[in-house]
């Protein structure tokens, strides 16, 4: 919650809606009050509603006034909203997430093409790295819910970003070369890269660096199943919930535990933060690109 964004929700059946509607109606009418109490003034234009759901649920609302009231101002629900620099559409899907990272990759691009060939190498993969490799970086993690095909949209933007194909005319050229320039300057492949954010994440919950929630989301082997030989191992593993779905599997409490099992022993046992990720890169960067 900040100062100038304070977020509301709620949920309901889509027949229910109007429930909601005046629930959170309500709720905004005394966070206008309690503004208005301290002398600030709620701004009606920059708030922003949006229902989440499965296709066929928000299919149903269309029967339904699903409009929210902030004052004397009606608040139309929008298709997409952005939440700490994140696209959320109504159906969860991150494709308008993946479209704003690909534009925003490409526009960097473009840019620095016009200087790409007369500052060198080097300063060009420093120049990609900040203008361009952050937006995939801070995307990682919320690329693991996307499907197959549009993770292949944002890898295109990784390979696009190598410092060989910016300075190209054409990005979409010398395809039989991104991903050698990528191992060349030891670029993981997005697919690698949300696993190596994974585990460094699960790293965190073993060394208490991370926050509570994440923690209490996996359960360790030991806790559980004690009698297991697995627990008595000293590199930590976790249960692994047996899920009912593909699209289940998806969620942080399946593939966190289940990416950190599959890890060397050596590498589960580094309790060193610095020391564990260069380990990890190495090893995700020999299975990624076959070099042993």
């Amino acid at each position: 919650m900040y100062a100038d964004d304070t977020q509301l929700y709620a949920s309901c059946r889509p027949q229910d809606c109007n429930v909601i509607r005046i629930r959170l109606s309500n709720c905004v009418a005394d966070v206008a009050l309690w503004c208005a109490s301290r002398r600030f003034q709620l701004n009606a234009e920059n708030t922003e509603a949006i229902w989440f759901g499965l296709h066929e649920n928000l299919k149903k609302l269309a029967s339904y006034d699903y409009s929210l009231r902030v004052g004397s101002n009606t608040i139309q629900p929008s298709t997409f909203v952005r939440d700490l620099r994140v696209y959320l559409d109504a159906e969860l899907t991150m494709k308008q997430h993946v479209s704003k990272v690909a534009a925003a990759c490409f526009y960097h691009l473009r840019r620095l093409r016009q200087i790409l060939r007369r500052v060198g190498t080097e300063v060009t993969v420093r120049l990609v790295l900040f203008a361009c490799t952050h937006h995939l970086q801070m995307s990682a993690l919320r690329l693991l819910q996307l499907s197959v095909s549009w993770r292949a949209t944002v890898h295109s933007q990784r390979t696009a970003a190598c410092p060989e194909r910016c300075s190209s005319a054409n990005f979409q050229s010398r395809a039989a070369r991104p991903r050698q320039r990528q191992s060349e300057l030891h670029w993981l492949p997005i697919d690698w890269r949300i696993q190596y954010k994974l585990n460094v994440l699960m790293h965190g919950i073993i060394t208490g660096k991370c926050p509570d929630y994440l923690r209490t989301t996996v359960q360790p082997v030991t806790s559980s199943h004690p009698e297991l030989r697995s627990a008595a191992c000293p590199a930590p593993k976790f249960v692994t919930p047996r899920l009912r779905t593909k699209f289940g599997e998806r969620a942080f409490s399946y593939t966190g535990p289940a990416m950190w099992n599959s890890l060397p022993i050596d590498i589960r046992c580094t309790t060193e933060t610095r020391t564990f990720k260069k380990l990890l890169k190495s090893y995700l960067f020999r299975q990624a690109f076959n070099v042993f």
